[in-house]
């Protein structure tokens, strides 16, 4: 980035706000809830989660295909384990909407489709990795590209990242069946009144 912003002599502040963040909203919402539900599980579940699909982008306001959040558990990429773990979550925003058992169905739908885009995520995040010199990353990936050897557990999930203060008075007396939710399917769910003010002063902070 310095390099670009010395060569065509332009401020930081201008190089992110044309270059990097994005101006769309339904995208501004869409990359914060993955950002969101990436730090619950990476801080909160103590998973690794790679973060490659915000990193470099070409487009800011379009990210890669694939699985929206990958992560997993693992306890030596060079030992293979039975108990290691890749959690696979589709993830739905509703920052500007109240809709949470909408979130909630979308993506619990949307989650099914995770089965077949979870190996070209791991692909495109493995070379990401490599390029970016990160090669703990790419190792500890390279262990999942290998199921068929090395058989692992592999989950699924659903994130809810939606703008309504009382969450718990939508979901009262209802039923998981009704959200068309996997049995086994692990369900986060992110949401603060006003969701949208807060999403849109994060970004405006980052080009200050």
């Amino acid at each position: 980035m310095s390099d670009y912003v010395s060569f065509y002599e332009i401020s930081t502040e201008e190089y992110l706000r044309d270059s990097c963040i994005p101006d769309i909203p339904q995208i501004m919402g869409g990359d914060f809830a993955e950002i969101m539900i990436s730090d619950l599980l990476q801080f909160v579940e103590g998973y690794e989660v790679p973060r490659y699909k915000q990193h470099g982008r070409t487009d800011k306001n379009s990210s890669e295909h694939g699985s929206d959040v990958i992560a997993y558990k693992i306890t030596d990429p060079e030992k293979p384990n039975a108990s290691d773990e890749l959690l696979a979550i589709e993830v739905k925003s509703r920052s500007a909407s109240t809709d949470l058992t909408g979130a909630i169905s979308e993506a619990s739908k949307d989650s099914k489709k995770d089965r077949s885009r979870v190996a070209m995520t791991l692909s495109y995040y493995s070379m990401r990795s490599l390029k970016s010199g990160d090669r703990q990353t790419s190792a500890e990936l390279r262990r999942f590209l290998k199921a068929s050897e090395h058989p692992f557990i592999e989950s699924f999930g659903i994130g809810a990242v939606v703008g309504v203060k009382n969450a718990k008075r939508q979901l009262d007396g209802r039923d998981a069946s009704e959200f068309l939710i996997n049995q086994n399917d692990r369900v986060f769910i992110i949401h603060k009144n006003h969701l949208m003010d807060l999403i849109r002063e994060v970004y405006s902070r980052c080009i200050r």
